[in-house]
Formats: structure tokens, sequence, C-alpha cells
């Protein structure tokens, strides 16, 4: 259970990663947000 909870946080930092690359640096914290807010 908990080693599949530790692969959704890295696959959740792998997207988020790739979204700011594509997003302009105003919707950075907004996705910071979205991405802790789905974690939990």
């Amino acid at each position: 259970m908990y080693e599949r909870r530790y692969a959704n946080i890295v696959i959740w930092a792998y997207l988020l990663s790739l979204l700011l690359m594509i997003m302009p640096p105003d919707h950075r914290n907004k996705t910071y947000w979205i991405g802790f807010v789905s974690m939990e």
C-alpha cells in the first residue's frame, strides 16, 4: 500500500514537471495547489 502511494506521488511529480515546462510562470502556483489537493 505504501509503495503504491509513493509511486503515485512520483507519477504526479513527473506529470506536474511536464506541465510546468509548458505553462507560463503565473500558472505554476495554481498547478502545484491542484496536484497537492489531488494527492490528499
